[in-house]
This record gives structure tokens, sequence and C-alpha cells, in this order.
């Protein structure tokens, strides 16, 4: 009788672990599935696998996107981040990036970088732009004829976090690549990387009135929508 009960005692505690581990596997395939849509994955040489029919970019075991804030591979010859590092500068380099475009305005960082990327044989530009301020429409197109230059190509764009001048100027060259694309899911990205509406509403601004001067209509009218949306909060 003894022998029965200590039996079912095991069978009892046995049935919450294999939940446990059931639940844990599930939560896991959840995350995996909900973060490919969003390209989180990255490297910087582009390898991908195909997962139901969505490409992840899995990191080479040299990346170092993973010590690179808000580092990501937008397309194969555009890059984004964060301020880099002269590390991180040195490991770009060694996977053939050509091109760093700097959007800050400190003469002091600008200057190292330009000093850092001139010995590496990368190309620098010195685009100065403040968060706060509306981003004149030539200096976005100045910008955009940089990156969008395929002898460039890969080019790094940056700024101090990555999230908010440099969020607009990938939203800017997303648009010019696919003047169809979804506003929706672009704005989505730049909330993932950081941008913070409230505090920089001139990023928004500059946008749509890039936007209108290059006709993209349609694309102007979901900016401004959404600015209107987040007035309403």
């Amino acid at each position: 009788m003894t022998i029965k009960r200590n039996h079912n005692k095991r069978r009892a505690l046995k049935i919450p672990v294999i939940l446990g581990i059931v639940l844990l596997v599930t939560a896991g395939w959840f995350v995996v599935h909900q973060l490919a849509g969003k390209n989180v994955f990255c490297s910087f040489s582009h390898k991908m696998r195909p997962t139901d029919g969505v490409l992840l970019y899995v990191a080479p075991p040299h990346s170092v996107s993973a010590k690179q804030h808000n580092f990501h591979v937008v397309s194969p010859g555009v890059w984004r981040s964060a301020q880099p590092s002269k590390e991180s500068l040195l490991r770009m380099k060694a996977h053939g990036l050509k091109t760093v475009v700097n959007l800050r305005s400190g003469r002091a960082i600008e200057r190292w970088e330009r000093d850092t990327t001139e010995s590496l044989g990368i190309q620098h530009y010195h685009f100065p732009m403040s968060a706060r301020e509306e981003v004149p429409i030539k200096t976005i197109d100045a910008v955009l004829s940089v990156i969008s230059d395929t002898a460039k190509q890969p080019a790094l764009v940056h700024c101090r976090a990555g999230k908010d001048r440099t969020g607009l100027m990938i939203a800017a060259y997303k648009i010019s690549q696919n003047p169809q694309a979804s506003f929706r899911d672009i704005y989505q990205e730049m909330l993932m990387y950081g941008y913070d509406e409230k505090k920089y509403p001139a990023i928004l601004i500059s946008l749509r009135k890039w936007a209108e001067s290059r006709g993209y209509a349609e694309i102007a009218r979901a900016i401004e929508f959404q600015e209107k949306a987040f007035l309403k909060k």
C-alpha cells in the first residue's frame, strides 16, 4: 500500500514538470515568431535562413551586432546603429564597411570618428542635425544620395542613440526605395528602435514635409494622420 502511494506521488510530481516544459517551449516558439517579422536577428554577412516563409538574419561568429547598440541591417547595402566605437568600426570594416554617415552635431565626436574612418580607408560624411528641430529637405536628400549610392555601400548611418535622427533617415530611405511602402510598418519600426515622438515631434514633421516635396502624397497623409493621432492622446 505504501509503495503504491509513493508511486502515485511521483506521478503527481511529474505532471507539473511536464506542463512547465511544454509552456516554456510554447513561449519560446511564440517569441521567435513575434521577433521574426521585425528582423531583430541581424548580421554583417547577411546570412539568412527561412522560418515559415520569414527570413531571419543569423549573426556570424564575429558579428558586432551583440555589442553595437541598435545595430540593424536595413538592406544589404545600408546599416544603422547608435554611435559606433573604434572597436565596432574595426569590426565593421572587416565585414566590408565603405561609408559612415554621422548625423550628430558634436565636433569632438566627428573629429575622432573621421580620423578613425580615414585611417581604415572608410569614407566619412558628416550631416549634423538636431532631433528637436526640423531637418531641411535638402539635408535629407543629401544623406539619401550618399547611402543610396551602391559604390559607397555598405554604408552605416548613425546618430548618438541610433533611434531618432537615424530613424528619420532610415524611414526616408525606405520610402525612397519603395514609395508604396506601408507607413504603419515603417513607423512601428521607428518605435521599435526607440523613436520618442513625444520628445521629438520635429522628426515626423521633417519626414512628412520631405515626403510632400517628393510627391509621396499617400505617405505624407499617413504621417500627418499619425501626428494628429498622437496629439489626441
